[in-house]
């Protein structure tokens, strides 16, 4: 691959392989489609439903049905993923996942990525999570609940 050179503030490059810096797109994940709060973070893991694969824990909540948000996704990378290169090449792989797959609206997505995730090409990882979420979404429609969202007891009704 050639090297690209030129002056980007001018905005003119010069290089036998233009296509490798004009093939960039813009950033395509928007504030509104970040989970950013703690508060929304924990209602996802709380009562979103978990599917396992090896690049981690996906955990999916759908809001309720009058909602028009877009799909919406958050990232757990701790350091038992790895030194922060790691950990940001990770995130930077489920981003591009997120980027690439369609969902439906009102859908919030949680990724815990695990230390397997190190090695993983994009293909390998958006392939994982893709199989990952439609299990996650199959329990939502049987109509399974998450563990800690137990049915209303005779206590709860009482007091």
């Amino acid at each position: 691959m050639e090297e690209v050179t030129g002056s980007l503030s001018s905005g003119s490059l010069s290089s036998g392989t233009s296509a490798v810096a004009s093939s960039r797109q813009p950033a395509a994940f928007s504030k509104s489609k970040r989970i950013l709060r703690r508060s929304e973070f924990t209602l996802v893991q709380r009562s979103g439903l978990p599917a396992r694969c090896t690049c981690g824990l996906v955990l999916v909540h759908h809001e309720s049905s009058g909602s028009d948000r877009p799909a919406r996704l958050g990232i757990i990378a701790s350091r038992k993923v790895g030194n922060a290169v790691e950990r940001n090449r990770a995130k930077r792989l489920i981003r591009e996942w997120f980027r690439h797959v369609i969902l439906p609206v009102g859908l919030e997505v949680v990724v815990v990525a695990a230390a397997s995730i190190q090695g993983a090409t994009a293909d390998l990882v958006a392939r994982d999570l893709t199989v990952a979420l439609e299990r996650a979404r199959a329990k939502t429609r049987r109509g399974l609940k998450p563990k800690g969202a137990a049915s209303k007891t005779v206590a709860d009704e009482a007091g």
